[in-house]
């Protein structure tokens, strides 16, 4: 397993030019390099063409697929419900109904007021693992049980199906599936991120 901690993905980030010289990378650019805190870890972004050991080529670049979670599997996709979305009552008493069946919140003490929406897998869902690219998810068909289960070919489109019959207050209706979907490991929901996260240290 990895020693190094793991970088937030989702954070805002700025691009610093370097250059290989004498062995070491240097900061290129016309001003000084800019001061970075002690201990921060980053990413370095280099074209393949650059690798001298084709051997450690692949290991940065390989990528292989992995089985994360059955068919049949329900999962919970994290929204934000707005007033002024004027859904219909049976909505409203569904969201209830999940909170109190599957108790979702007793596990996300750090969400605010989230509702939440149950899919059912009808495949099952592989991720496959880039190198040190992003991992991204194959196309698993699903069912939305609440929307007359109504179908999806992948979690990225019943996230934006969900998405734009329940928020629709926002302009887009993409999200990051890693973050806002959550399955249920040992009595506790958990996001697909930690599964991501495990396969990739």
């Amino acid at each position: 397993m990895s020693s190094f901690l793991p970088i937030d993905k989702h954070a805002k980030t700025a691009v610093i030019r370097v250059i290989m010289k004498n062995g070491r990378f240097e900061y290129y650019g016309e001003e000084e390099m800019p001061e970075i805190r002690e201990g921060t870890l980053a990413e370095l972004t280099v074209p393949c063409s650059a690798f001298e050991n084709p051997r450690k080529l692949r290991i940065f670049s390989e990528e292989r697929k992995e089985f994360i979670l059955k068919k049949e599997t329900t999962l919970l996709v994290q929204i934000a419900v707005r007033r002024n979305n004027s859904l219909d009552k049976r909505f409203l008493t569904y969201f209830e109904s999940t909170r109190e069946t599957l108790q979702p919140l007793k596990d996300m003490g750090d969400l605010t007021d989230p509702e939440f929406v149950e899919i059912k897998l009808l495949d099952n869902l592989i991720i496959t693992l880039r190198g040190t690219k992003k991992a991204t998810l194959n196309r698993c068909y699903c069912i939305i049980p609440i929307l007359n289960n109504q179908q999806a070919y992948s979690l990225n489109h019943a996230y934006t199906v969900i998405s734009e019959a329940f928020e629709k207050h926002r302009i887009s209706h993409s999200g990051n599936v890693f973050k806002d979907v959550y399955y249920k490991e040992n009595s506790k929901w958990l996001p697909i991120a930690s599964l991501r996260d495990a396969l990739e240290s």
